[in-house]
C-alpha cells in the first residue's frame, strides 16, 4: 500500500505584547489568543523552537487527528 503525501497550512502571528496593549485599548477590549504567538523579543530561533515543539506534541497516527492537533494552536487555511 502506497502512503499518501498530504500538506496543510497552518498561520500563527507573531505579536508583542505592545501590539496587544494596541488592540486592547479599542472598542471591544478582547482578542481571542488562538493563532497568535505572543513574544517581548522577536528571536526567529525561539519561534521556530516554540512551533517545533507545538508540532512534537500534536504528532497522531491518523492525519485528521495531526490537524485536529495543530489546529488548537494554529489557523487552519481550511478555516479560512
Amino acid at each position: 500500500m502506497k502512503s499518501e503525501v498530504k500538506d496543510e497550512v497552518f498561520r500563527f502571528y507573531i505579536v508583542s505584547p505592545k501590539w496587544l496593549l494596541k488592540v486592547l485599548e479599542g472598542s471591544d477590549k478582547i482578542e481571542l489568543g488562538r493563532g497568535y504567538l505572543i513574544t517581548s523579543d522577536y528571536n526567529i530561533s525561539k519561534v521556530e523552537y516554540r512551533i517545533n515543539t507545538i508540532l512534537g506534541n500534536c504528532q497522531r497516527t491518523f492525519w485528521d487527528d495531526v490537524i485536529h492537533g495543530i489546529s488548537r494552536y494554529a489557523i487552519w487555511e481550511s478555516e479560512q
